[in-house]
């Protein structure tokens, strides 16, 4: 009889044995009683799985799924059996070999012993922690508390190690990324004042909204407001890579989520369908100078003012019911005389929203659950999650926030007597309209970690780095331009958080301020954008260009200034482009430099 192994799968490519290479090492080991169910599995049922391949840039092709399939295949054809010439395979796709390990570490089959030695040397070369190795991998046959007790027990961190953890994520992402937001937490509520004092928002048009018996009826003279420090991680999260991104909300509620969005260099729509809020909105956000604007009209018109497939991120926290009812309007959410009524409303609007949003982006919605007239739970978020699902965006995430006590515990005693828990936290839902595939096309990586190491210019006693002690000096070389509308006004923890980051460089004359520019993430990417450049005197703006230009080596430049008749001149000597014009409160033009294709002679 002959002794044919048949191929019964199908690749996307087919590979020789041979040009395909190990690539896990000593992670696994096979036992004999493991090769013979593997061997006597494709003796009967033929070559039924393809291997998954990595390539790398130098066209090495590793297997990061079928390891004990190839080394069973070579030993069954030393005994005699017939291979087929090649295998289907396919290819998986992995930016460098760490990431190509931590696949491979997800694909570890049921044949292989997991040999803990080799599993140690394995994601310490592929520098994953062993923490991360207990919640995101799972690894058949390994015990982790006896993996960590023999390789790991004298590494526990010490406190310090750990504050200085939590301080790492912070400065990457704002807050930690967990799924539990924690708004008690002194980082929180530190960045919380910093957002109050910027917006002065304290939900004025609508006081004693809330119900009395409500969670936050005794905070905030009875009104609801939202969080800032949410909106800026959903703006530092979930708002795709873009020079200016367009993010909109269908039931906007107050000013904070727009002008956090606008303050983030976002440009944001929100439709609003109290007048008075709407106007009072546009009012905070025009003498913020911010690019932001409140509509008056029904969430369930959002489709009517904003173009389909325009949008780069939907956020929203609707109405709760009638948790907190905002007017008597007839078409007011909050106002309606059933649980279902108020619920085709958001059904309405929200999938007229989605319609808007662009494919391959976010939407993020911050609900919570209340309470019917006999006591129980409506399941909001269940119904919620329904409508966007049903509309083709599919729950990616799903975070608690977790609110300040507040009165909670003078409600507790009365009802615990019909055994209900106080409720403390709210759910932030994060849905995605596409391919989670192609997230990281869209998506930069937060973590500055693994940014590019600063390249900074050579500082002189001329041309140095701004810092916080240049900051009075700063803004009085912008108040004129701010007067004069030649730049925008921001609020001065903008400016603040720019210095701390070494973004803007400044000439100086005789240790007198004289000049500044304002690059966009510098001196951490040699692809950069200049936000401002300022002069008082003739010259030193072109010059202070050139320097920087000249050092940091920039391929590519993209200015935004905010006055034709003193910007277009200028830039156009240094062979910039006008490429693009924003409108908004204050005109913005953006330029465009390729100095590769150009004379270094400028």
């Amino acid at each position: 009889m002959e002794k044919q192994i048949k191929v019964r799968c199908k690749g996307s490519i087919e590979l020789t044995l041979q040009e395909i290479q190990d690539f896990q090492g000593s992670l696994k080991e096979l036992t004999e009683e493991n090769f013979l169910k593997l061997r006597q599995s494709i003796i009967v049922h033929g070559f039924i799985q393809p291997f998954a391949i990595w390539v790398k840039p130098n066209g090495d092709k590793k297997i990061l799924d079928g390891h004990q399939r190839s080394f069973t295949l070579k030993r069954i054809e030393k005994e005699g059996y017939i291979l087929p010439n090649k295998f289907p395979c396919y290819e998986v796709e992995a930016e460098n070999e760490a990431e190509a390990k931590r696949i491979l570490l997800q694909k570890v089959s049921e044949y292989g012993k997991v040999d803990k030695q080799g599993l140690y040397e394995y994601i310490e070369d592929a520098e994953i922690s062993h923490m991360e190795l207990d919640s995101d991998f799972n690894i058949p046959d390994l015990d982790y508390e006896d993996f960590k007790l023999d390789y790991y027990e004298d590494e526990e961190p010490e406190p310090e190690q750990e504050e200085s953890r939590k301080g790492n994520l912070n400065k990457n992402f704002v807050v930690p990324p967990f799924t539990i937001l924690d708004t008690r937490q002194g980082y929180w509520q530190d960045r919380k004042k910093y957002w109050r004092e910027e917006i002065g928002d304290n939900g004025e048009s609508r006081e004693g909204t809330l119900a009395k018996d409500s969670i936050m009826a005794d905070i905030n003279s009875g009104v609801s407001i939202l969080d800032p420090v949410l909106a800026e991680i959903v703006n530092k999260w979930f708002v795709p890579t873009l020079e200016v991104a367009k993010t909109f909300d269908c039931f906007a509620g107050d000013t904070v989520f727009g002008f956090v969005s606008g303050t983030m260099g976002n440009h944001f729509t929100g439709v609003e369908l109290r007048k008075e809020q709407a106007e009072l909105n546009n009012n905070r956000v025009a003498d913020a100078g911010l690019n932001a604007f409140y509509i008056n009209d029904d969430g369930q018109n959002v489709a009517k003012h904003i173009e389909k497939e325009s949008q780069d991120l939907l956020f929203s926290c609707p109405p709760y019911y009638d948790l907190e009812v905002y007017s008597d309007l007839e078409n007011d959410a909050s106002n309606q005389e059933t649980y279902e009524d108020f619920l085709k409303i958001l059904d309405n609007a929200f999938s007229e929203a989605i319609t808007c949003l662009k494919d391959n982006r976010f939407a993020v919605i911050t609900v919570g659950d209340l309470r019917d007239k006999e006591g129980f739970y409506y399941r909001f978020c269940d119904h919620i999650k329904d409508i966007f699902e049903r509309n083709g965006c599919r729950l990616y995430n799903h975070m608690i926030i977790v609110d300040m006590i507040g009165t909670a515990h003078m409600r507790a005693n009365n009802a615990m007597k019909n055994r209900k828990v106080i409720k403390t936290h709210q759910d932030v839902l994060v849905f995605y309209k596409g391919e989670p595939k192609d997230i990281q096309k869209h998506f930069k990586n937060l973590n500055l970690d693994l940014d590019l190491q600063p390249e900074p210019i050579v500082e002189t006693d001329k041309l140095r780095y701004l810092t916080a002690d240049d900051f009075n000096a700063l803004e009085s070389l912008r108040k004129p331009c701010v007067k004069d509308k030649q730049i925008m006004y921001l609020q001065g923890g903008i400016i603040k958080e720019a210095l701390e980051n070494k973004h803007m460089v400044g000439i100086f004359d005789n240790d007198e301020l004289v000049a500044y520019v304002w690059f966009k993430n510098m001196p951490r990417k040699k692809v950069t954008k200049i936000e401002e450049i300022i002069s008082t005197k003739k010259g030193l703006g072109r010059e202070l260009v050139e320097l920087v230009i000249s050092q940091a080596e920039y391929p590519k430049l993209i200015l935004e200034c905010v006055k034709e008749n003193t910007a277009t001149d200028f830039y156009k000597k240094l062979n910039f482009k006008v490429v693009d014009e924003k409108d908004g409160k204050v005109p913005v033009y953006v330029f465009e430099r390729d100095l590769a294709n150009e004379s270094t002679d400028v």
